[in-house]
């Protein structure tokens, strides 16, 4: 009986040995198995950021190729200027060129529109400018005391710009009539998509050298282009001798050719001083100087839009950053609340991927608003690479945008980025590839300082894309 018992216990004991080998090599199977299905999913993660990165990108290209509305293939959005030659005078110096005036003035109030709403709103930067002048040139003439060549100044205006138009229509009253029954027509435009409330944000008022109160009244935004118009119809300052020299010139004294930029004389009897009262023409187009808008817009050339996939590189091959806004006083605001209780991890929010494990930085969801203001701070953060930096994700700056130092021409106290990086050629060369072995990782966590917060909050120019601008 004992023999019998000691049997079938060490029977028992024999399977139950069996029974856990097999329940251990399972176990073993299975943390296999999910070894391999945490490492295929970990893979899955960055596949699908390599995805989401790319898809991105497409839509971003897409917005910029395409300008949707309701379905439809908007191909070819427009701006619109309306201009009455009688109440917007053209300089004199300009007029008394005649047909190369009209050229100069067409190619200066192009110029000017494209900067104007181009720094309003970069995807308006693409837009045809259309541009019709309509006057009665007989009354012009009379206006301007016996100057005979606006015939001339109108068809050289025209023939700058297969856009541009002077129509002489031969009646004042006719003027106004051509301009109003246009502007209905380009308000119902299929292009344009507005509501009431968004009409006026579409529509910029140019002053001229006559003032209308009732346009006034409307509150719309005005922008002066001082280098194509005068200020007042009164503004007739210089008379002009028979050879083209200003009369208070030959009053003065003073030497004709030191006025237009040298006297090559020895020893030249005349005086060298500036005594031409005249409206001056800037050597070159300074988008300050050149005209005067609500709100005032940045002084900067940055390029505004990125080519995908590309790195704007200058003439000098340094890298070019891609012109950003300075953030609001309410959105620094903002940022600086969020950030005083954690501050949030810029390889998370801005390349979408943090490698440091456990971060001591905010990975938690943040808004639009957010995320342009931590962009803009992280490009205030000097790139180790400096210019020669490729990586298509880099987050850090190459180029200054701080207002304080693009107001001031140069690097100010507190800016972070070196003098290399300030009063560098802004002009884009070329766009060139990606060098992704530089890729680095970027876990900068940071405060923006005292410094950076600067101006009060500007109103931004809602820009519809789809929708053609008429500037008045």
């Amino acid at each position: 009986m004992t023999d019998n018992t000691d049997g079938n216990f060490a029977a028992r004991l024999t399977t139950l040995g069996a029974e856990a080998n097999n329940a251990l090599q399972a176990v073993i199977n299975v943390a296999h198995v999910y070894g391999q299905t945490v490492e295929e999913r970990r893979r899955s993660h960055e596949e699908l950021l390599v995805e989401h990165r790319a898809l991105q990108q497409e839509l971003t290209e897409l917005k910029n190729a395409q300008r949707v509305h309701g379905g439809e293939r908007v191909v070819d959005p427009y701006v619109v200027v309306l201009i009455d030659a009688h109440s917007h005078m053209f300089q004199i110096d300009l007029l008394r060129q005649s047909t190369n005036g009209g050229s100069k003035t067409a190619k200066v109030l192009k110029d000017q529109v494209e900067q104007y709403i181009g720094n309003m709103s970069p995807g308006a930067g693409t837009c045809r400018i259309v541009v019709r002048v309509y006057a009665n040139l007989k009354g012009l003439d009379e206006d301007d005391k016996g100057s005979r060549t606006l015939a001339g100044f109108a068809a050289g205006f025209s023939r700058e710009d297969s856009f541009f138009d002077f129509v002489d229509v031969g009646d004042e009253k006719i003027v106004k009539s051509k301009i109003v029954d246009l502007f209905k027509v380009s308000v119902k435009d299929p292009q344009c998509r507005h509501t009431h409330s968004q009409f006026q944000d579409k529509l910029s008022y140019i002053k001229g050298s006559v003032s209308d109160p009732g346009i006034e009244n409307m509150r719309l935004r005005n922008v002066a282009f001082s280098q194509v118009f005068r200020a007042n119809k009164e503004t007739n300052p210089v008379s002009y001798t028979a050879g083209g020299v200003p009369s208070n010139v030959l009053q003065s004294g003073a030497c004709w050719d030191f006025q237009n930029g040298e006297c090559f004389r020895k020893g030249c009897k005349y005086k060298h001083i500036i005594a031409w009262a005249a409206p001056k023409r800037a050597p070159s187009i300074d988008t300050g100087s050149m005209y005067s808008c609500t709100p005032p817009q940045p002084q900067i050339e940055l390029p505004k839009t990125a080519v995908t996939g590309m790195i704007p590189v200058n003439p000098h091959g340094q890298r070019l950053d891609i012109y950003m806004s300075p953030p609001s006083n309410a959105q620094w605001a903002r940022y600086t609340a969020r950030t005083k209780v954690k501050k949030l991890c810029n390889a998370f929010h801005l390349q979408g991927f943090c490698s440091i494990d456990p971060c001591e930085f905010d990975h938690s969801q943040i808004d639009g608003s957010l995320l342009e203001v931590l962009a803009f701070v992280a490009k205030g953060r000097p790139c180790k690479r400096r210019g020669a930096c490729r990586h298509l994700d880099c987050d850090k700056g190459h180029v200054c945008q701080k207002p304080a130092c693009t107001d001031a021409g140069k690097k100010v106290k507190g800016c972070m980025l070196g003098r290399d990086s300030h009063g560098i050629d802004l002009k884009v060369d070329k766009w060139a590839s990606p060098d992704e072995d530089m890729r680095e990782d970027v876990r900068d966590g940071f405060e923006p300082g005292v410094d950076q917060v600067g101006g009060e909050e500007t109103a931004q120019f809602p820009y519809d894309e789809d929708a053609p601008l008429i500037i008045l």
